[in-house]
């Protein structure tokens, strides 16, 4: 795949996704549960157990993006 994961989250942003770490683009409409960890990170477990972490780095923006999205409305109901 020659696209680079900012080109990705670009593309499918208004679909749920956000980039939460270097190397990973989440879809937030599979996040199961968020649980707060040490040094101000986050882990993410998905609908499917795994688990993803949030750095520092990538929490604020990823807080704004959840903001916005349940601002809008969207619910997980409406992606699966």
């Amino acid at each position: 795949m020659d696209a680079r994961l900012q080109d990705l989250e670009d593309a499918y942003f208004e679909s749920g996704f956000v980039r939460v770490n270097k190397s990973t683009v989440l879809n937030v409409f599979r996040i199961h549960t968020i649980k707060p960890e040490l040094n101000m990170r986050v882990i993410a477990v998905l609908d499917n157990g795994e688990r993803i972490q949030i750095n520092r780095s990538y929490k604020r923006k990823f807080n704004l993006f959840l903001n916005t999205m349940t601002k809008g409305g969207r619910s997980s109901e409406d992606h699966q």
